[in-house]
């Protein structure tokens, strides 16, 4: 019979190999039904785990307050939502749920092994889904190679996907300076292509405005490399946009600014407690009329037609959901995990755990730009979301606990490419 440890041992790897799972499935939309079996199997056997081990480390990091306050203020939205069926709904799926994953994350990707095998797995997962889009809108469609790349399917959105192939971009960045051998060096560089593609052909405004930062963020302390990619984002970003969307300058922004302008009509009735944590509530007729706001909109921006959503601004969207206070606490959340990717990024012991601060926090940038100008709260980039600050709470429990040795770097021929970006 096996011992308590063994069983433990295996329980351990197991969970890892499933929310692994998770997070490679991620980018396909119509794999419900595994995501959520491994994600349930995973959570259940989490459960047993910690039951007989006893040790809640997920909590031991600075996200944990930020986040309790957070949820407690959410639960308290719900006593006074204005669609408490929904809100309900979309407090278990849309926070309960990517606060286990977290903790999941955190508790079974505990070393750098398993960090670069998840890395991976969300490189070669996101590139398999841009390689699929691209392939079926410009081969198997026939779409000239001058369009914007955007699918028809509802469940294949064009904002999330170049966001995803973007994140994994970065990802790919930080394994190849990571990466000892030829063959995965390799295959890094054809991921990074399809995937590099795949973000001009996508053609976001909010992405292409993030890129600077973003680089500035990942390369810090590596002008070289800075200079190189930020001159290729901006070269790239201005020749595409000019043609696949045309002057960004003459674009009718007016469905946009209606439904923020509405959203924050909104927001000024319910400042305090919010309309409740149902993400499709202001969207809903039966719960907002939306034509007495819409007389309410200035003329000079106001789209008559426009279908009112959820609002393109994701601190809108959470405004009117929690109020101010959820609001604040939530942006606290982000700037807490901004500093830790300070931290990380500072370590001098370790520097392949260094290079994840950088890479960390580059994606926080993404996302936080990107959500000033679109819809977040969808599952794809909210389990990007959930990703970034569990690997930035692994990572900065490696720093402060001093959980891994240092590595001794072993000499090796390298190449110049290889050479400039270390």
């Amino acid at each position: 019979m096996l011992k308590e440890n063994d069983w433990l041992a295996k329980i351990f790897k197991t969970v890892f190999m499933l929310t692994s799972t998770v997070i490679f499935l991620n980018p396909f939309p119509h794999t419900t039904t595994i995501d959520e079996i491994c994600y349930y199997l995973a959570l259940a056997l989490t459960a047993f785990y910690l039951s007989r081990k006893k040790k809640l480390t997920f909590l031991r990091n600075p996200l944990t307050l930020p986040v309790a306050f957070f949820t407690f203020w959410a639960f308290i939205g719900l006593f006074g939502a204005l669609d408490i069926q929904t809100s309900i709904h979309d407090f278990n799926n849309h926070l309960l749920k990517y606060i286990a994953l977290f903790a999941m994350l955190v508790t079974f990707t505990n070393t750098k092994k398993r960090l670069k095998i998840l890395a991976w797995l969300v490189v070669v997962s996101v590139t398999i889904s841009s390689a699929h889009g691209l392939y079926a809108f410009y081969v198997k469609l026939g779409q000239p190679l001058t369009r914007r790349f955007i699918l028809s399917d509802p469940e294949y959105p064009v904002g999330p996907v170049g966001v995803m192939a973007m994140y994994a971009f970065l990802f790919g960045l930080t394994l190849l300076r990571i990466e000892k051998g030829r063959l995965g060096q390799f295959c890094l560089t054809i991921c990074l292509t399809i995937l590099g593609v795949t973000v001009f052909a996508v053609q976001s405004r909010a992405i292409m405005l993030a890129m600077p930062l973003v680089f500035i963020i990942m390369f810090w302390g590596n002008k070289k490399l800075l200079t190189v990619f930020l001159i290729l984002a901006l070269g790239a970003g201005i020749f595409t946009m000019d043609k696949f969307r045309g002057n960004p300058l003459t674009t009718n922004y007016s469905p946009r600014l209606t439904i923020n302008y509405i959203a924050f009509l909104v927001f000024k009735e319910h400042p305090v407690k919010g309309i409740g944590f149902g993400i499709n509530t202001f969207g809903n007729p039966k719960f907002i009329d939306h034509e007495s706001y819409r007389e309410r909109v200035p003329k000079r921006i106001r789209n008559p037609t426009v279908i009112i959503s959820s609002p393109h601004d994701m601190y809108m969207s959470m405004a009117i959901r929690t109020g101010l206070p959820g609001l604040l606490m939530y942006i606290y959340i982000l700037f807490v995990a901004l500093k830790m990717c300070v931290k990380v990024a500072s370590c001098k012991r370790d520097e392949t755990v260094k290079l994840w601060g950088h890479c960390v926090g580059s994606c926080l940038a993404l996302l936080m730009v990107y959500g000033f100008f679109n819809v977040v709260f969808l599952k794809f980039l909210e389990v990007l979301l959930c990703l970034s600050f569990s690997i930035v709470t692994i990572c900065y429990t490696m720093v402060t606990e001093n959980v891994n040795a240092p590595e001794t770097p072993t000499p090796r021929r390298v190449s110049t490419f290889q050479s400039m970006i270390h």
